[in-house]
């Protein structure tokens, strides 16, 4: 290595090869500890203690500095880490007993578990601790007989960040003008409000609607208010104001009111869904490969004798697993897991509950009574299996219990019911009392290509009302009679008709309240070769007292030719109060053009309903500009109500919001709209715009990289202020977020463009990337007396951020420099080992070729030694 270096040195200025090397043997931390290298033929200066910092591999001074820690290559902590000298006089980060426990790492099985500083490379066999001071990194490497079984998937909560304190609001806001035959224009203003702010782990929301139609003026709605946080301590969250019930025992209802809730997304993603226990032996150190409907979804190594898989995550609720055991010989044997679950099945421990309280609140036309409630639920995996699951209501007027179990048949498949019982006092004060059972069922046959994805069915009583049921039979109520409102959607002829922004409504009236009486629901899907698919939907539901019942079933067949896509399908819905239509249809897309990074597809649809008519629509779809930011659409058509028609339209996605319009037009109308939605938010460093938020957030932190894009973000960059918004990002999960290193500048710097953050859920997290804004200069730099500064001193920033290492000569290549930054160079614990570095860059005139400047600079020391 040394004649290597020496040679590069000797064909400088091109490229500072020897100082790289350098700083690559000081911040390869400890793992170099221990190597020894002849430094004879460097001409350093005359203190040692920067040298013996080299040869021992020490990157940074014994203290207290922020780190991230990785164990076996996933992070599981940020924090500030103590750094001390160990034994053999070795820099090395001291962690407690108690901190590495909290990791996974079974120290108690050894002596010393309760040390400050635990010793893990001498104590834990086949282990070892290496840091990183440039990347502020720190990497153990513990052998798996060391550690506790953690589910795959799993985020430490210590890694989880509520974010900063911020207020938000996400907006979406269209205008339309419709122009019509022999009529005046019609304009409609749209504009939908998501507000709050967050504080800690606390989450404000509102939600708000502003529209306006020609001569109906402007009207505001309010659609809620919430407060909410998570409690990961129980793997819950607690919220209050308005939202919804879930519907693993009664339906889901809308309410305004407290609720405390299991959190499954908080769980690791490979314990959320239920799936079985894997068994079986291995007769070697072998790797256990686990499959389903052809695709490996788990693949791990197990040790000679029994193993148990407890965190195989399926890909489906039903495909049988089939299990492969690899030996060390490349021997394999292999045996079928039947598999099949249903939603509410819930795996060996995991507790799923639900605690409620409030006001009942449909949202619909009659929404003017508001019974107050209690609703309790709750659900248990047991080992066998089996999940038994129940629940309570209490309501004015209204009561409910529930109690059911899910269970696993094996090769018959799964299926789960429950009943619930209901007492009902209605509006005419009659008491009722019903009941109402459910069943559901779920079933694959890979070995034919069939899936029964899910089929259920309830059936209840006369006398049963579920809790909408009890509230809709009061607050239609009216003089004796039910009324009932329902929206004519076959009877809207929106050529020529003022009211045209809204659904037809209507009314009737019956003696009778139609509560419900049984439902059915079928999905079957077959596969066929080519990954071509026949598919059957069934979905239906009949009432009490009323003759008609509510029902859509669908046929169709999905295949491939060579690169073209086709599909065909027949679909029949029939409404409570309205006729039954029936539609037929076929589509077809087609890429066109060559491959490239903006592709364009030709789409093609035909259909013919027995209310509507024919109907045919042909156009072209696809995108543009740098990350297909731009997409765009053209497309013409006959219908037989309306004639031809074409239209056109496009949506651009900028860092800042996105821009969207179109026009069309038919045989007596025209119509032109234009849109925007994007997101503000305001925190301590400004407000910054963005896309369309999407609840859980990221805020990028990135000071001078401005017009940098964010990887795998259509149209996000860094903006001028620094800042970039990031939507969409997954709550309790390892969200990357990184700068394209290709739009990365020769004045800007970013040791490290990714970086990992761990949301909750709401939040909005900042993700600070460390950005040198500068020059990269190559400095001369010496003492007072005219000597080198010292071989392998550090060179840290008025921040505290090392900005580069000291080579032979007293030369450092130092990035993210600016004219006058003063900078401190220490190589050693004591005060007169450390001196001030002042640049002056004006004079200095760039290198062409070599891409970095060149500086002499003085180095004064910050106590001056006295020669005795």
């Amino acid at each position: 290595m040394t004649p290597l270096c020496h040679v590069h040195w000797l064909y400088g200025p091109r490229v500072p090869v020897l100082l790289l090397g350098v700083s690559l043997l000081v911040t390869a931390g400890s793992s170099f500890a221990a190597q020894e290298f002849n430094a004879s033929f460097l001409r350093a200066g005359s203190d040692k203690s920067a040298l013996e910092a080299v040869e021992k591999g020490d990157s940074l001074l014994p203290g207290t500095y922020p780190f991230s820690l990785y164990l076996n290559g996933e992070q599981v902590d940020r924090a500030d880490i103590t750094f001390v000298r160990d034994g053999a006089g070795n820099v090395q980060p001291c962690l407690s007993a108690k901190r590495l426990r909290g990791y996974g790492v079974r120290v108690g099985e050894v002596q010393g578990d309760q040390a400050e500083c635990f010793a893990l490379a001498s104590q834990l066999s086949d282990s070892r601790i290496t840091y990183d001071a440039g990347t502020q990194r720190i990497d153990m490497s513990v052998a798996q007989v060391h550690l506790d079984q953690l589910p795959r998937g799993g985020v430490p909560i210590q890694l989880w960040d509520e974010g900063i304190t911020a207020a938000l609001l996400d907006y979406n806001v269209t205008a339309t003008r419709n122009q019509y035959s022999d009529q005046k224009n019609q304009d409609y203003y749209y504009l939908s409000l998501n507000s709050g702010f967050n504080v800690g782990a606390w989450r404000y929301r509102n939600r708000s609607v502003v529209t306006r139609y020609t001569g109906n003026g402007t009207h505001w709605q309010t659609l809620g208010n919430s407060l909410e946080r998570d409690l990961p301590q129980w793997r819950s969250r607690l919220q209050f104001g308005d939202t919804y019930t879930n519907s693993d025992v009664f339906d889901s209802f809308r309410f305004r009111g407290a609720q405390l809730s299991s959190d499954d997304d908080q769980l690791p993603y490979s314990m959320q869904m239920y799936a079985p226990v894997i068994r079986g032996n291995a007769s070697s150190n072998a790797r256990v490969e686990i499959k389903q409907n052809g695709f490996t979804i788990y693949s791990a190594n197990v040790a000679p004798g029994p193993f148990e898989i407890n965190d195989i995550t399926p890909s489906s609720l039903s495909g049988d697993l089939l299990v492969r055991v690899i030996e060390a010989d490349g021997s394999v044997h292999s045996f079928t897991q039947a598999y099949s679950a249903v939603p509410n099945m819930l795996r060996k421990g995991i507790w799923r509950y639900q605690l409620t309280g409030g006001e009942y609140r449909n949202g619909g036309y009659l929404d003017d009574y508001h019974p107050a409630f209690i609703q309790m639920t709750v659900g248990r995996g047991l080992s066998n299996d089996t999940t038994p699951f129940g629940g309570l209501l209490v309501a004015e007027h209204y009561r409910a219990a529930n109690v059911g179990v899910g269970k696993g048949l094996g090769l018959a498949g799964a299926m789960s019911l429950d009943l619930t019982v209901a007492s009902t006092t209605i509006a005419n004060g009659e008491d009722n009392t019903g009941g109402s059972l459910r069943f559901l069922y779920s079933k694959s046959l890979n070995g034919w290509g069939t899936e029964f994805r899910l089929i259920g069915h309830r059936y209840s009583t006369s006398h049963f009302y579920d809790f909408a049921d009890a509230a809709a039979e009061r607050a239609q109520w009216r003089n004796g009679r039910y009324q009932y409102d329902y929206d004519d959607n076959h009877d809207i002829n929106f050529v020529g008709v003022p009211d045209w922004t809204e659904q037809r409504r209507r009314s009737l009236e019956s003696s009778q309240f139609y509560n419900k009486r049984s439902q059915l629901q079928l999905a079957v899907t077959q596969n066929l070769w080519n990954n071509d698919q026949i598919y059957a939907n069934w979905t239906s539901q009949n009432y009490w007292h009323q003759g008609r019942s509510q029902r859509s079933w669908q046929v169709g067949y999905n295949g491939h030719a060579s690169s073209l896509s086709y599909g065909l399908y027949f679909q029949y819905s029939s409404g409570r109060f309205t006729d039954s239509e029936r539609i037929i249809g076929a589509n077809l897309s087609i890429p066109i053009g060559t491959a490239s990074r903006t592709p364009m597809y030709m789409n093609s649809y035909a259909s013919h309903s027995n209310i509507n008519g024919n109907a045919v629509q042909t156009g072209v779809s696809g995108s543009a500009l740098s990350d297909n930011r731009l997409s765009y659409s053209a497309q013409a058509g006959h219908n037989a109500g309306g004639g031809n028609n074409a239209s056109v339209n496009a949506d651009y996605q900028g860092s800042a919001g996105d821009i969207n319009g179109g026009y069309s037009y038919g045989n007596h109308y025209r119509q032109a709209s234009l849109g925007a939605a994007g997101s503000v938010v305001a925190h301590s460093g400004g407000i910054t715009l963005g896309q369309p938020l999407q609840s859980t957030t990221v805020l990028v932190d990135a000071l001078g990289a401005e017009g940098i894009r964010i990887e795998n973000q259509q149209g996000i960059e860094v903006g001028r202020s620094g800042y970039a918004l990031v939507g969409g990002s997954a709550p309790y999960r390892r969200d990357h977020v990184a700068l394209k290193s290709e739009d990365i500048g020769a004045n800007l710097d970013v040791p490290n463009t990714t970086l990992d953050v761990v949301p909750t859920r709401g939040a909005v997290v900042r993700a600070s990337f460390d950005t040198r804004s500068g020059r990269s200069v190559l400095v001369d730099g010496h003492l007072p007396d005219g000597s080198p500064i010292p071989l392998g001193a550090n060179v840290f920033g008025a921040d505290g951020r090392s900005q580069g290492i000291v080579g032979p000569n007293g030369q450092a290549f130092i990035t993210g420099v600016s004219d006058g930054q003063a900078l401190t160079v220490r190589w050693g614990e004591d005060a007169r080992q450390q001196c001030d570095l002042q640049l002056s860059l004006a004079a200095q005139p760039a290198s062409a070729t070599a891409g970095y400047d060149r500086a002499t600079a003085l180095c004064q020391p910050k106590e001056r030694v006295v020669n005795e």
